[in-house]
C-alpha cells in the first residue's frame, strides 16, 4: 500500500515553498467566473468577524509528491495558480511561493516569468496558448474584482493563526501512484476532456525520459496553439463541433481514420490506453500518427487552394468530411486531390451541367429561392479569390461563420420595404438626399424639402418617414435600374444583420450603406464589394444605379469565373 498524508496547511504555512505542474496535468483552465467565485467565498468569510483561531476555510485538497527542491502538484493546481494570481495582485513585488510547468520549460521562472512576459506584451499575441489566455484573462477577472472591492485585503490569505484559508495537504508517496492519483481524482470533479487525459497518457512519468517529455510537451502545445487559431478552427471544424478543447478534434480525427468508435464520451482515450499499453513502440507509432495528421491539416490551411475547396466543404456539408479526405488524400498525388475536390464540389452545386457549353443557360435559369443558391455564391467568392495567382488574399471562413447568418439579397431591390427602425430609416434617408444633392441636373423629387425638414426636425413618427422614403425611392428608380428581377444576375450574398438593417432599399442607398466606413467591421465578401463598386461592369455609367447591362455582365463574369474554376473536371469537354 501507498503511504498516504493527510494534515491542513494555511496558504501562510507554503510561503516560499516551490511547486511543479506536472506535463500530465490538464492546463491553466479557469474561467472569469471561477475565479471571482472564489474571491467572493474568500470576502464573505472574511467578512463574518469571528477571532476564533480554530475558524478557516477549507481550499479543498492540494495533493502533491515530494520531489528533490520541489513538490509536485497532482491535483489542485487550478487553485494554487489562482491563489498565486491573487497574492501577486495584494503584493506584486513579493512572491508567495514558487510555481513552475513542466510544459513551459523555456520559463525557467515558471509563473512568475510566464506573467512578466504577458505584462511586457511579448506574449500578447493572437494565438496564445491556452494556458496563458486563460492566465490573463484571470489577471484581469481579479483585477476588476479587486476595483469593485477596494477595501477587501483578504489577510485570510497571509495569516498563519486566526481565521484563515487552509488547504487539506494530502502528500502521495512518489512512484506511479501519483498519475493514478491525479485520474482517479479528477474522475468526480470538472470532467477532463478525452484530449487532457490523451496528453497525461502520452507524458506519463516513468515511460519516457525527460528529453522525450519535453519533446512531447512542446509539440503539444504547438499543435494546441495552432488549434486556437480562430482561421484554422474555422476552415476545419464542422458546426457545432466543441470550441472548449480544440484539440479533441485530431483525435477524433485519428479515431475515424483508423475505424475506431469516437461517439460516446471516454471512447477515444480508451482507445488511445490500449494502443499504449502495448508499450513504447506502439507509443511512438500513434504519436507519429498524430504528428503526420497534424501535418497534412496544416499543409492543406497553409496552401491557399486546398484551404478554400477543403473549406468549402466544411462548411457547407456533413462533419465527417475532412476525415473522409483524410483518407483519400494519401492515394492521390496534389493535382489529382485539387481535381478530386473541384469535381466533388462541381457536382454537388451544379448537378446535371456535364459540358462547359451548358453552364450559362444553366445559370440564367437559377432565380431567386432555388435549393443550393446560397452555396453557389458561396462558391463564386471562393473561385474568385482562387483565381488570384498572387495570393495576396484568402477567404475568412471564421469572420463567415461569426455572422448570424447570410442572405441571398437581391441587388436591386424587387419590392419597397423600408429599413428597420427609426434610426436606420433616418440614415437611409440621408443617403438619399446625398444622393438627389450630388445628381446633376435641376429636377428634384417634389417630396425632397418636405423630406429635409423632417429629417432637421428631427422628425421622429414612423410613418411619416416611411411614407416620405418611399416617395423618394420611387423617384430614384423610376428610370435607368434594372427591372425587378429574381435571376442570379441580379443576387448577392449579404450578412443578414446589414441586409435586414436596410430593407429594401435602392441601389444607391444600398451602395452607399453597404461601403461606408461604420459598415466595415462586418465581413463583405469579394464578390459583394464587386457588385456594389461595378467591378463586373465592363462600361459603368453611373455607380447609383443596378441597370440592365450591370446584370449582364456580372452574370457573363459568374459563367467566366466558374468555367475556370471548374476546368479540367467536366465529364463532356465539348
Amino acid at each position: 500500500m501507498t503511504e498516504i498524508k493527510l494534515s491542513l496547511k494555511s496558504v501562510g504555512d507554503i510561503k516560499g515553498m516551490r511547486f511543479l505542474i506536472p506535463n500530465y496535468q490538464r492546463g491553466y483552465r479557469w474561467e472569469a467566473d471561477q475565479v471571482t467565485a472564489l474571491l467572493d467565498d474568500l470576502a464573505e468569510f472574511e467578512a463574518r468577524n469571528e477571532p476564533s483561531a480554530e475558524r478557516f476555510y477549507c481550499l479543498q485538497p492540494l495533493v502533491v509528491v515530494k520531489r528533490l527542491v520541489e513538490w509536485e502538484v497532482v491535483d489542485g493546481q487550478q487553485r494554487i495558480t489562482t491563489l498565486y494570481l491573487i497574492q501577486k495582485h495584494l503584493s506584486p513585488t513579493e512572491a508567495p511561493f514558487d510555481v513552475r510547468y513542466e510544459r513551459h520549460p523555456a520559463h525557467r521562472d515558471g509563473l512568475k516569468g510566464l506573467l512578466e512576459a504577458i505584462a511586457e506584451g511579448l506574449l500578447d499575441r493572437r494565438f496564445m496558448s491556452p494556458d496563458l489566455h486563460f492566465l490573463k484573462k484571470a489577471q484581469e477577472a481579479i483585477e476588476n474584482w479587486f476595483k469593485e472591492h477596494k477595501d477587501s485585503k483578504l489577510t485570510v490569505l497571509s495569516n498563519g493563526t486566526g481565521p484563515c484559508a487552509k488547504f487539506i495537504w494530502h502528500e502521495v508517496e512518489p512512484g506511479p501512484e501519483a498519475i493514478g492519483a491525479f485520474t482517479r481524482l479528477n474522475a468526480g470533479k470538472i470532467r477532463l476532456k478525452d484530449s487532457e487525459l490523451i496528453r497525461a497518457l502520452f507524458l506519463r512519468a516513468g515511460t519516457l525520459d525527460q528529453d522525450d517529455q519535453h519533446r512531447i510537451a512542446l509539440q503539444w502545445d504547438q499543435m494546441e496553439r495552432r488549434f486556437q487559431d480562430p482561421e484554422f478552427w474555422s476552415f476545419l471544424a464542422a458546426e457545432g463541433d466543441d470550441t472548449d478543447n480544440r484539440i479533441e478534434l485530431l483525435f477524433r480525427l485519428i479515431a475515424m481514420k483508423k475505424g475506431w468508435d469516437y461517439a460516446k464520451s471516454r471512447t477515444v482515450f480508451n482507445h488511445v490506453n490500449a494502443e499504449l499499453a502495448q508499450g513504447d513502440v506502439q507509443r511512438n507509432r500513434l504519436w507519429w500518427d498524430a504528428e503526420d495528421l497534424f501535418g497534412t491539416l496544416d499543409e492543406w490551411f497553409e496552401n491557399n487552394r486546398l484551404f478554400h475547396l477543403i473549406g468549402f466543404l466544411v462548411v457547407t456539408q456533413r462533419r465527417s468530411v475532412v476525415a473522409e479526405l483524410l483518407k483519400l488524400s494519401p492515394k492521390l498525388d496534389k493535382s489529382a486531390f485539387l481535381q478530386h475536390l473541384k469535381r466533388r464540389i462541381r457536382i454537388e452545386l451544379l448537378g446535371e451541367v456535364a459540358s462547359p457549353d451548358g453552364l450559362g443557360d444553366y445559370l440564367g435559369n437559377i432565380e431567386y429561392g432555388n435549393p443550393g443558391i446560397r452555396e453557389l455564391l458561396l462558391c463564386l467568392n471562393l473561385a474568385t479569390l482562387n483565381a488570384d495567382e498572387t495570393n495576396t488574399v484568402r477567404f475568412s471562413f471564421h469572420s463567415y461563420r461569426s455572422e448570424k447568418g447570410w442572405d441571398v439579397e437581391h441587388i436591386r431591390a424587387t419590392a419597397s420595404r423600408p429599413p428597420d427602425g427609426v434610426k436606420e430609416l433616418r440614415q437611409a434617408m440621408e443617403m438619399i438626399l446625398d444622393y438627389w444633392d450630388k445628381r446633376p441636373g435641376n429636377e428634384r423629387p417634389h417630396d425632397l424639402e418636405q423630406a429635409r425638414k423632417a429629417l432637421e426636425q428631427h422628425q421622429e413618427n414612423p410613418e411619416t418617414l416611411s411614407g416620405l422614403y418611399k416617395s423618394l425611392c420611387n423617384e430614384m428608380e423610376k428610370d435607368r435600374e434594372l427591372e425587378m428581377d429574381d435571376r442570379l444576375k441580379n443576387l448577392t450574398l449579404l450578412d443578414c444583420s446589414t441586409n435586414r438593417g436596410y430593407g429594401n432599399s435602392p441601389f444607391a442607398v444600398k451602395r452607399a450603406w453597404i461601403l461606408h466606413p461604420d459598415r466595415q467591421a462586418r465581413y463583405l465578401l469579394p464578390c459583394t464589394r464587386n457588385v456594389f463598386t461595378k467591378s463586373y461592369s465592363q462600361a459603368p455609367c453611373g455607380l447609383l444605379h443596378w441597370t440592365e447591362d450591370d446584370a449582364a455582365h456580372y452574370l457573363t463574369a459568374i459563367e467566366s469565373t466558374l468555367k475556370d474554376f471548374f476546368a479540367g473536371t467536366w465529364e463532356d469537354k465539348q
